[in-house]
């Protein structure tokens, strides 16, 4: 899988001298922990998913973050997005897709993922993100639509 600038999250925690540890974290997938250095992921996770979850604690790393608040949690998703989705690639698969599971798929994140870039960048056309997420307490699958805007701005 290529990203953006050739990132790998587990090359940036390595050059960090973040230590990673696969352990069962009941509600989260992931968790950092910066007394340790350490970035704590849930076992078992689908391997984009695992990407795109490592990025976002990397990003709590990056930006110092000591707690979960909600702003904390705003900026590690958006540093997420900006590390994982490629916009050239992006707008080659919007031209030849109308379906952003697709795009998803192409660009090798999570429609989650997806969803905050584009609702980051006000991208205006409405589209219906189908999310299928997995309650790992539970094991229980859940599925919601959310919609996400795309237009063409100059930022």
């Amino acid at each position: 899988m290529t990203y953006p600038g050739g990132y790998s999250p587990y090359n940036c925690a390595e050059q960090m001298g973040i230590d990673i540890v696969y352990r069962d974290l009941e509600d989260e997938y992931g968790v950092w922990v910066p007394d340790l250095n350490t970035i704590f992921l849930q076992p078992g996770m689908r391997r984009i998913h695992e990407i795109c979850v490592l990025t976002h604690e990397i990003g709590h790393a990056l930006l110092g973050h000591r707690e979960g608040t909600p702003k904390n949690e705003r900026q590690a998703n958006l540093f997420m997005a900006v590390k994982l989705v490629d916009p050239i690639k992006l707008r080659e698969v919007q031209a030849n897709s109308q379906d952003p599971n697709v795009w998803a798929n192409e660009l090798n994140v999570t429609l989650q993922t997806l969803e905050i870039y584009l609702n980051e960048h006000q991208l205006g056309r409405t589209w219906d993100l189908q999310i299928t997420e997995k309650d790992p307490s539970t094991e229980m699958e859940t599925v919601g639509v959310r919609q996400y805007s795309l237009t063409v701005s100059a930022r």
